[in-house]
C-alpha cells in the first residue's frame, strides 16, 4: 500500500514519467521497472492516475 501512495505522489509531483524513471526516483534503481508499471496498472485501474503511451520500447508508457 506505501509503495502505491509514494508512486502517486510522485507521479503528481512529475508527470509524465515512465516506470523505469518512477523507479530509479523512488530506489535510484530502474531494475525493479517492473514492480513500479504493475503498481502504475493497478494505480490506473483506480482512476487514481493516468496512463498514455502504446506501451512499447518507442513509445512507453507516461503515467500522468
Amino acid at each position: 500500500m506505501k509503495l502505491k501512495v509514494e508512486v502517486e505522489r510522485l507521479v503528481h509531483r512529475s508527470p509524465g514519467l515512465t516506470a523505469s524513471e518512477l523507479a530509479e526516483g523512488l530506489f535510484g534503481d530502474e531494475d525493479r521497472h517492473k514492480q513500479i508499471a504493475s503498481c502504475c496498472g493497478e494505480l490506473v485501474e483506480q482512476g487514481r492516475i493516468d496512463r498514455k503511451g502504446k506501451g512499447s520500447a518507442a513509445d512507453p508508457y507516461r503515467y500522468f
